[in-house]
């Protein structure tokens, strides 16, 4: 077979054996017998001529580039691409453990609650009936104290006391003084005595 030929089909075949390493994991096995492929190649063309060495070498710097191209461009779409190119989700943050945490607590935000342990500034709320980390906004919250969610800061809720509650009783309540008795109206005596007993002798 002529030289020529054998250079020709060293050439399909390094081309072929290009495109399976897209396709099959070698670790690196197939571009070792795409590179000895491809010099051998060149080898055979220029023992056939300098213008079959030649060529062979032309057509390697035009066809490597475009078939690296090509097999760039179509391997996502491989059942090996799909494998190792995961599609990422239309938003990330609906698979981020940290987002979704966080997107559970704002649903908090207002909502009431009792402090469950001392809060200095840091500690444990109730939000019906369900346990909470919680920091206050740095004032120190007692045991017991009502409170209200009114952020969240690095997946923690932040708290400070509801006063929200003694607001509203303070302008609904209103001191209202105690009804007196009216005094009939009496003359004036110097004499207390003739208020409460009658002149029997009148």
């Amino acid at each position: 077979m002529d030289a020529a030929i054998w250079a020709s089909l060293l050439l399909i075949a390094a081309l072929v054996v290009l495109v399976l390493e897209f396709i099959i994991p070698s670790a690196g096995i197939l571009s070792i017998v795409c590179a000895v492929l491809f010099i051998a190649a060149i080898v055979v063309g220029f023992a056939d001529s300098v213008l079959t060495g030649a060529t062979i070498m032309v057509v390697e710097v035009v066809l490597i580039p475009v078939v690296l191209a090509l097999a760039i461009k179509v391997w996502p779409h491989t059942p090996l691409g799909r494998k190792m190119l995961l599609t990422p989700p239309e938003n990330p943050d609906d698979v981020l453990p940290e987002r979704l945490q966080s997107r559970e607590l704002d649903r908090l935000i207002g909502k009431r609650g009792i402090a469950k342990s001392l809060m200095l500034p840091s500690g444990a709320i109730e939000i019906a009936g369900v346990h909470y980390d919680a920091t206050s906004e740095g004032q120190t919250i007692e045991l017991g104290t009502k409170v209200i969610v009114v952020k969240v800061s690095m997946n923690s809720l932040v708290v400070r006391p509801d006063t929200t509650i003694v607001a509203e009783l303070s302008d609904s309540y209103q001191p209202s003084r105690a009804a007196q008795p009216s005094k009939p109206n009496q003359p004036e005596s110097d004499n207390p005595l003739d208020q409460q007993m009658p002149d029997p002798f009148a």
